[in-house]
């Protein structure tokens, strides 16, 4: 099972808390509840980390990205020396 489809059951396994809560008047119901949304919140985290590792590995195999191609390239810096005069008084 993918980490979508585990999301998806997960919110699933949550609606008889959610009835029992807000159409029933269950406290406890909402307890169970908040502890649920704080896991999915865990478990969004993950599914984000895992997205952003599979950017990063895919980035790192391709020769240049499209952002790169795109972009002019930057002009040569001028350096510039200090200036040693002082304002006069």
């Amino acid at each position: 099972m993918n980490k979508l489809d585990e999301l998806k059951n997960f919110i699933d396994s949550m609606q008889s808390d959610y009835e029992k809560f807000f159409i029933k008047g269950k406290n406890a119901a909402g307890t169970r509840l908040r502890k649920s949304l704080q896991e999915l919140r865990k478990m969004a985290q993950e599914l984000r980390n895992e997205i952003q590792k599979v950017r990063i590995e895919r980035r790192g195999q391709k020769p240049e990205s499209t952002e790169e191609r795109l972009s002019p390239e930057k002009p040569e810096s001028i350096e510039e020396s200090p200036s040693s005069e002082t304002p006069e008084n």
